[in-house]
């Protein structure tokens, strides 16, 4: 039986990173990390979520997950959908689109991915992504 015991590298040359205990996969997503507990101490955002994973269903079929880096609750009831990206591919850029066309069209299929990221009152939060490079 043969074990590869070789290191595992990225593909584009990021470097995993930790800031405080936690590891992220390149060290520009532990720099926006680092940016997000500022904000959380400044009293901006009341919660993060890191590595959310959205289910995309479409017509009760899903299609894929997209994982979020990060989902940030700001107090004013904002919910932001953050993503940390060096170099935007065409998956990824896929699943960005079918995720916010999922959010746009008025569906059932997007009661899931509230449901995923807590979204819980319409009245009272509203959903914003962004893509930070």
């Amino acid at each position: 039986m043969y074990y590869n015991y070789a290191k595992k590298f990225n593909k584009f040359g990021a470097k995993r990173q930790e800031y405080n205990g936690i590891k992220y996969d390149s060290g520009r997503e532990a720099q926006e990390a680092g940016e997000i507990d500022l904000m959380m101490k400044a009293g901006i955002i009341k919660e993060v979520r890191r590595q959310v994973t959205i289910p995309l269903y479409i017509n009760d079929c899903k299609i894929c997950s997209y994982r979020a880096d990060f989902v940030l609750y700001f107090k004013d009831g904002l919910i932001q959908i953050r993503e940390v990206k060096g170099m935007i591919l065409n998956e990824f850029m896929t699943k960005w689109k079918m995720l916010e066309a999922i959010l746009v069209k008025n569906s059932k299929d997007r009661k899931r991915i509230y449901e995923a990221i807590g979204y819980k009152n319409p009245k009272k939060h509203r959903i914003e992504m962004v893509i930070v490079r």
